[in-house]
């Protein structure tokens, strides 16, 4: 790379796109589909599959946000 070349480095807040992923979401409680009355779509109003793991919807809000991101010049 020639050192005149500009290089254009951005930071894409990931804790800010978590937290709008999972703010409308169940996050007091883990997705569990041992209860007797849980349906297959169910999992969409939760953000976490356990304490740690995130649910696939927020993984695809966050997707989407980078997506964005990165196709914003």
């Amino acid at each position: 790379m020639n050192p005149r070349e500009k290089v254009d480095i951005r930071h894409f807040d990931l804790n800010s796109a978590m937290f709008r992923a999972i703010s409308p979401l169940n996050s007091t409680e883990p997705f569990s589909y041992q209860k007797p009355e849980t349906r297959s779509k169910d999992v969409c109003g939760y953000a976490y599959h356990d304490l740690w793991h995130p649910t696939t919807v927020v993984h695809y809000e966050i997707a989407r946000e980078l997506i964005t991101f990165l196709e914003d010049n």
